[in-house]
């Protein structure tokens, strides 16, 4: 699994398309699989270097993307797992929010930095964690 690839340094982001296509090559010479976790900017241009034949199409691909498995909301089933799993209560955020796994990955890392008031909305969280690292990057300065 190769998650958030897009998060790479940008030395390594120049040299995406050769990286790429070693990749594949090693891929194909070893039998192995690779699930590439990343976001659809990330996925419009690396997926391009990737043989056709390699890639995975689902019966309902993503839009304007090379052959890419979209990932939504998780099931209630799956959202009940995935919170009690990270330790957040099922009322801590808002019903339109309580299903998506970033909001839910986030609110975790928040909630073990103690800050565990109030019930935040997506953008709440999305902005609390960008604060959080924030905070702790001035900590690492100073």
């Amino acid at each position: 699994v190769l998650d958030t690839p897009e998060e790479m340094p940008p030395a390594l982001a120049h040299r995406l398309a050769p990286w790429t296509v070693s990749t594949a090559a090693w891929l194909c010479g070893t039998g192995a699989r690779l699930v590439v976790a990343a976001r659809p900017e990330y996925w419009e241009r690396a997926g391009t270097f990737y043989p056709p034949e390699l890639l995975h199409t689902p019966a309902r691909p993503a839009r304007r993307l090379p052959p890419a498995l979209p990932v939504g909301d998780l099931t209630p089933a799956e959202a009940d797992t995935a919170r009690a799993r990270l330790g957040i209560p099922a009322d801590a955020l808002r019903e339109a929010d309580a299903r998506h796994p970033l909001t839910l990955s986030l609110l975790a890392g928040i909630r073990a930095a103690g800050v565990r008031e109030g019930r935040p909305t997506r953008d709440e969280v999305f902005t609390a964690h960008l604060d959080l690292l924030c905070l702790r990057t001035a900590l690492r300065i100073t």
